[in-house]
């Protein structure tokens, strides 16, 4: 992903610390994607945008910047394997800034043992042959739940 500077109504701006779809709210969920397999990535993008879903795509957790950006996403589908890291690690380090942002581990192998003592933020754990649109689907629904859980709360707080 190519990084370059942004000049806004007078000041400058890194595109990494600003939300990817900030002034598009009307878009709806806002998915974050980081995976090493180029050939799933674009195959994900094209599906995302035949159904009019954000989908931000990173092949890694160094080329997105930083952990805090996870703030910008509704959901967060990770790859189990990420060279030096995996999903569940990266999850691990969300859960603990980031307690309402619901995650998606895929993976082309069966994870199901490695992920038994995954954070509570993965809320799935897919395998990559249940094909893309089954794991978009499951991303979207966790964006809406998550959204429901966040209002109730939210009226909690005021109540």
């Amino acid at each position: 992903m190519v990084t370059t500077t942004v000049k806004s109504q007078g000041m400058v701006q890194d595109p990494r610390t600003q939300a990817p779809f900030a002034n598009r709210p009307d878009l709806g969920p806002r998915i974050l994607l980081i995976d090493d397999d180029p050939v799933f990535v674009a195959i994900m993008k094209r599906w995302a945008m035949m159904e009019k879903v954000q989908l931000e795509c990173y092949v890694s957790l160094d080329e997105m910047g930083f952990i805090g950006l996870f703030s910008n996403y509704d959901v967060a589908i990770l790859d189990y394997d990420l060279g030096y890291t995996t999903g569940i690690e990266i999850a691990r380090c969300t859960d603990a800034l980031l307690h309402h942002m619901p995650i998606v581990i895929v993976s082309i192998k069966d994870r199901s043992m490695e992920c038994a003592d995954a954070p509570t933020c993965v809320k799935a754990v897919l395998h990559k042959s249940k094909g893309y649109s089954h794991i978009l689907n499951v991303a979207t629904n966790l964006c809406r739940s998550n959204s429901e859980n966040r209002l109730r709360e939210l009226r909690r707080m005021v109540n």
